[in-house]
């Protein structure tokens, strides 16, 4: 939220504007219902694909979910678009290189549920 938090699609403002609907009691947003990397164990979870786009406000906290999943010795494969932003799967129509990322997760998520 900090690094990327402004003049990218979605900005710090626009996160909170979707906290305080999404959870608009401030006390609950620690709550791991609301938030689940707030759980005290996150182990025995089912495997995970976290894609983060490295110019999203959102990436760190993605990237902390991923590494906590992996602490707690769940399988979890971390996709990093370097240069993408937040939202870029609903460009697909408008932009190759958002397209190619989706066809790559499409590809990481066959592969984990066995279709390939």
């Amino acid at each position: 939220m900090v690094d990327q938090g402004e003049g990218k699609l979605l900005e710090r403002s626009g996160m909170e504007w979707f906290w305080d609907h999404y959870c608009p009691d401030h006390a609950m947003r620690s709550d791991p219902l609301a938030c689940p990397i707030k759980a005290e164990s996150l182990e025995n979870l089912p495997p995970a694909l976290i894609t983060l786009a490295s110019h999203d406000p959102l990436y760190d906290e993605g990237l902390a979910y991923a590494l906590r999943l992996q602490d707690a010795s769940v399988p979890v494969q971390v996709q990093i678009a370097p240069d993408l932003i937040h939202g870029y799967t609903g460009l697909v129509g408008v932009s190759d290189r958002c397209a190619e990322e989706v066809d790559c997760i499409q590809s990481i998520l066959r592969k984990m549920i066995h279709l390939q």
